[in-house]
């Protein structure tokens, strides 16, 4: 299970039968995704795009890596962004554990999902109801789940800003929590300590084995 700001599987009023949870519905703030289906239609789609990219000619599979993942592919390779798609599925699908995701992990769910959005935006009506029978084809609002489930988005700024900034300015940027909405409950694993992946991410360092690997979180982290 992965950790967000806010539980994606959190027992609610719906439940979809292509996995174990019970998860939520939108609520009156206006229509959503439920968010497990969101990363789930994404990452489980990746899987046939990573094999489709490893069977055409390698310069032509780098070209269309940066079309689908413009930030992750700055520090990623097929191998690595394929490896990443795995372990996220594989963590996203496994009940018995919690999972820690790092900017790595944050930026490659960042490209797959906007791309996902992208899809559904310019889809029919039909492919809308498809993908997303919740959203009765109205638009999906990407920042207001950003703002919702994802700690921040610093990882993408421009490496010459962040770079210019003092080591306390670069510290406090990684903290800040970007939420519009102040959703409770949020998980122990907030940004409040360094994130070295951070850093990584934002210079386009690519990730060692450890960094693309999920940290496993004892316990519950909405539990307080």
């Amino acid at each position: 299970m992965l950790i967000f700001k806010k539980n994606i599987y959190f027992i609610n009023y719906a439940f979809n039968r292509q996995t174990p949870f019970r998860i939520e519905m939108g609520d009156n703030e206006g229509p959503r995704p439920i968010a497990y289906n969101f990363l789930f239609t994404a990452l489980a789609g990746d899987r046939t795009l990573f094999l489709e990219l490893n069977r055409i000619d390698p310069d032509l599979a780098r070209e269309r890596l940066r079309i689908f993942f413009p930030n992750a592919s700055r520090f990623g390779d097929l191998a690595i962004l394929n490896t990443l798609s795995k372990r996220l599925l594989r963590g996203l699908l496994n009940n018995r554990v919690w999972y820690q995701l790092n900017c790595y992990h944050f930026c490659y769910l960042y490209d797959t999902l906007m791309n996902l959005v992208e899809d559904y935006s310019y889809g029919d009506r039909s492919l809308r109801e498809q993908l997303f029978p919740e959203m009765q084809g109205r638009p999906i609002n990407f920042n207001q789940f950003l703002n919702e489930y994802f700690f921040h988005t610093v990882f993408l700024i421009d490496p010459r800003r962040f770079n210019s900034l003092s080591r306390k300015e670069q510290l406090r940027l990684g903290r800040i929590d970007h939420s519009l909405f102040g959703v409770l409950p949020v998980p122990d694993p907030v940004p409040d300590d360094e994130d070295p992946t951070l850093a990584r991410v934002i210079n386009r360092i690519p990730p060692g084995p450890d960094e693309i690997e999920l940290e496993i979180y004892p316990g519950n982290p909405y539990w307080r």
